[in-house]
């Protein structure tokens, strides 16, 4: 029974990202890194906010939207828009490609738009998705200042190991969350709700929907994994205690999938 919980829970996680919604004006400043108002205190050491501000150049606030099906419904609303999605992804190649989680881009029919670090919103193809891998890739065009973040071997990291993550939950931009590795590798393929992948890197680690998509990275600023699924509290009521659990699709699995759909 609980391991039936646990699961549900992951799902219930990566499913919640489909809940948010576009907010604020069509410009923004720049996203200011901020450490997360849900943290927990043992989770802490002296470098994490200057690990993330050198990755920060990397992270990217992910809005997916379908203008097709949803245009009229949204036109009815007087919105003008029909976001169905929103979260996080990491630059990884210098020629604009983006992973986010698949699912957090859903089909390649959709439309994306990103939001760099600067505050500065720029269109992106959604080029792949793959639910089997939980990654999709998006594409912005290259832009002065453009900073991928490096991808460390996922192959090389270990229980223990200090990270640091950077997300978007409740539609916050620019979440730090430090943490550590707990298990370097799943032993057993993670599924839910028809996304799945393997090896996954399992977490301690603050995580809410809209963290998905985000970079993990390691004491270097190299990236080790994708924040993809996480457990959420068993109730949302006064007194909800964070799990702290997440995983990661290691940064050797995205560098395949990058590497099959021609980036370098």
């Amino acid at each position: 029974m609980m391991r039936n919980l646990y699961v549900l829970l992951i799902a219930l996680a990566a499913s919640g990202c489909l809940s948010e919604t576009l907010a604020g004006p069509e410009r923004q400043g720049p996203i200011t890194l901020v450490q997360f108002d849900q943290f927990e205190p043992s989770l802490a050491f002296p470098e994490s906010m200057a690990i993330a501000e050198a990755a920060a150049p990397g992270y990217v606030r992910v809005i997916i939207e379908d203008r097709t099906a949803a245009a009229k419904s949204s036109r009815e609303a007087g919105t003008g828009r029909s976001v169905v999605n929103g979260a996080s992804g990491t630059i990884v190649d210098s020629s604009g490609l983006i992973v986010t989680a698949a699912h957090i881009a859903l089909s390649e029919t959709y439309k994306a738009t990103v939001i760099t670090i600067d505050g500065t919103k720029r269109p992106a193809d959604i080029l792949a998705v793959a639910r089997d891998q939980e990654l999709a890739l998006l594409r912005v065009a290259p832009f002065p200042g453009m900073q991928p973040i490096i991808l460390a071997d996922s192959d090389l990291v270990t229980d223990g190991e200090m990270i640091v993550a950077i997300g978007t939950p409740d539609n916050k931009p620019g979440i730090v969350s430090p943490g550590y590795i707990v298990q370097a590798k799943r032993p057993t393929r993670l599924e839910y709700n028809g996304f799945g992948y393997n090896d996954a890197i399992k977490l301690k680690l603050d995580a809410l929907p809209g963290h998905s998509g985000g970079p993990v990275v390691d004491m270097n600023g190299r990236l080790i994994g994708m924040v993809a699924s996480f457990v959420l509290p068993a109730t949302d009521g006064p007194g909800a205690v964070l799990p702290r659990l997440a995983y990661a699709v290691p940064s050797n699995a995205i560098r395949r999938f990058v590497a099959s759909r021609g980036g370098s």
